[in-house]
C-alpha cells in the first residue's frame, strides 16, 4: 500500500458516508458528536507510527462506531418510548487497568438478579437490521468472527483479557461513539486530544454518558427483563461524577492494586495492542504517560469514593483474589443490598472452573517501560494520599 502511494482515508465526511452506506440509514441524531470526532481524526492523522494496515483497521472501527449511532437513532425514532424508560439500577466495576475488574464483573454477573452486558451487545447495542423470523441474532455470529480475527491480529490477547463474545464484557464500547474516551489518548499518546478532553470538563463527559445511557435503554427495550445491570470498564474511573449524575441508580466499585504491578501490566497490554497497529512501539517511553494518566484517573475515582461513600465503595485486589466471597458480601452490604443465597455457590464454582493462569502466564516488568518502583511511587503519591483519607492503602 505504501509503495503504490495509497493512503486509507480518515476524513470526517468519508467516515460518515461509509456508515450511511453500511446501514442504509442517514439520521445520526444529535450532531454534537462531530466535534470530538474531528479532534480524534486529527489526532490519528498526526500519529506517524500508524501503518497503512493500522489506518485501515482504524477506519473500519470508526465507521462501525458511526454505524452504531445510526442504528440506535433508528430504534429511538421507531420507538420514542425507549428514552422514557430510565436506566435500571447498576453495579459498575472500575479501577485502573489490570486490577481484577474482569474477575469481579464475572463474579457479580452470577447473581440471579443480575443483567450483565454481554460482549456482542457491547459491540452492537442496536440490531444490525430488521429481523424476519426466529433464529440466532446475527450480532452473535459477527462477534464470533471478530473474536477469531482479534486472536490472529493480536496473538496472546487471551492471556491479558479472555475473549468470549457471549460472556459478560466491559462496556467501554458504549462510550466509544461519543468520541470522548480518555483511553484513546492513553493508548495512542495523543496529548492534544487529551488536553482538549480535559478542557471540556464535567459537561463534556456528561454528554458522553448520556449517549452511553441511551444505548443501555435501547438494550433494555430488546430484553425487558427485571434485574440490575452489571457493568465494567476502567474508563469510568476518572469519570464517576458524570456516570453517577446521568444514571441515578448506579453504584460503583473501585478496585485498587499495588501500582508497581498495575502499571507494568497495563503497559504490556497497550504494547501488545500497539504491536498490531504500529511500525515500532517505543516501550521505554510508554511507562511515564501511562502511569501518570492512570494515577490521575485513580485520584479522581478515589475522590468520588470519599465524597459519596453511599454510591462508591473501594476494594483491594488482594482481598478480591484471596477472599472473593467475603469481598462480594462486603460490596452488597456497602450498597445496602441483600446478598443472594445462590451467589456464594455460583462464585465458588466459577472460580474452580476458571483458575488463575488458565490462558497462560502474563509476564511483565517496569524496567521494560522506562520506569522503576521509586518513580511509580512518586507518580502515585496523589491517589495514595486520597486513599489515606478513606482509611485504606493501595499497597499491602
Amino acid at each position: 500500500m505504501e509503495r503504490v502511494g495509497f493512503r486509507v482515508p480518515l476524513g470526517e465526511e468519508q467516515l460518515l458516508r461509509g456508515a450511511r452506506r453500511v446501514t442504509r440509514l442517514s439520521d445520526f441524531g444529535d450532531e454534537a458528536f462531530r466535534e470530538p470526532l474531528r479532534r480524534l481524526i486529527r489526532a490519528h492523522e498526526r500519529e506517524r507510527e500508524l501503518t497503512p494496515v493500522a489506518r485501515l483497521i482504524k477506519r473500519v472501527d470508526l465507521v462501525d462506531m458511526l454505524a452504531n449511532r445510526l442504528r440506535v437513532q433508528r430504534e429511538i425514532a421507531d420507538r420514542p418510548s425507549i428514552s422514557d424508560d430510565p436506566v435500571r439500577d447498576a453495579i459498575v466495576v472500575t479501577g485502573p487497568p489490570r486490577t481484577g475488574t474482569t474477575l469481579l464483573q464475572r463474579l457479580l454477573s452470577l447473581d440471579p438478579d443480575a443483567r450483565p452486558l454481554l460482549a456482542w451487545e457491547a459491540m452492537w447495542p442496536a440490531p444490525l437490521r430488521r429481523r424476519r423470523g426466529a433464529g440466532p441474532d446475527p450480532r452473535i455470529g459477527r462477534a464470533r468472527r471478530l473474536t477469531w480475527v482479534a486472536r490472529r491480529v493480536v496473538p496472546g490477547i487471551d492471556r491479558l483479557h479472555p475473549l468470549d463474545p457471549e460472556a459478560p464484557e466491559e462496556c467501554t464500547r458504549l462510550l466509544d461513539g461519543a468520541f470522548r474516551w480518555r483511553y484513546f489518548a492513553i493508548e495512542r499518546r495523543f496529548p492534544e486530544y487529551a488536553a482538549w478532553l480535559d478542557e471540556q470538563g464535567l459537561d463534556g463527559m456528561i454528554a458522553a454518558y448520556r449517549w452511553y445511557a441511551l444505548q443501555l435503554q435501547v438494550l433494555q427495550s430488546q430484553w425487558p427483563t427485571p434485574g440490575h445491570w452489571v457493568l465494567k470498564s476502567p474508563a469510568h474511573l476518572g469519570n464517576l461524577d458524570a456516570l453517577l449524575a446521568v444514571i441515578p441508580g448506579a453504584r460503583a466499585v473501585v478496585i485498587t492494586r499495588d501500582p508497581r504491578e498495575t502499571v507494568a501490566s497495563a503497559c504490556s497490554l497497550f504494547a501488545l495492542l500497539q504491536g498490531a497497529s504500529a511500525d515500532t512501539a517505543r516501550l521505554d517511553r510508554m511507562g511515564r504517560p501511562v502511569a501518570e494518566s492512570m494515577a490521575g484517573d485513580l485520584t479522581r475515582g478515589l475522590e468520588a469514593a470519599a465524597a459519596r461513600p453511599d454510591r462508591v465503595t473501594v476494594v483491594h485486589y488482594d482481598d478480591l483474589v484471596e477472599r472473593p466471597v467475603a469481598t462480594l458480601r462486603a460490596i452488597y452490604a456497602g450498597f445496602d443490598r441483600p446478598f443472594p443465597a445462590a451467589l456464594e455457590g455460583a462464585a465458588k464454582g466459577w472460580l474452580a472452573a476458571n483458575p488463575r493462569g488458565l490462558h497462560g502466564v502474563h509476564r511483565y516488568d517496569l524496567a521494560t517501560y522506562g520506569l522503576d518502583e521509586a518513580e511509580v511511587e512518586r507518580i502515585f503519591a496523589s491517589p495514595e494520599r486520597v486513599m489515606s483519607r478513606i482509611g485504606r492503602s493501595s499497597r499491602k
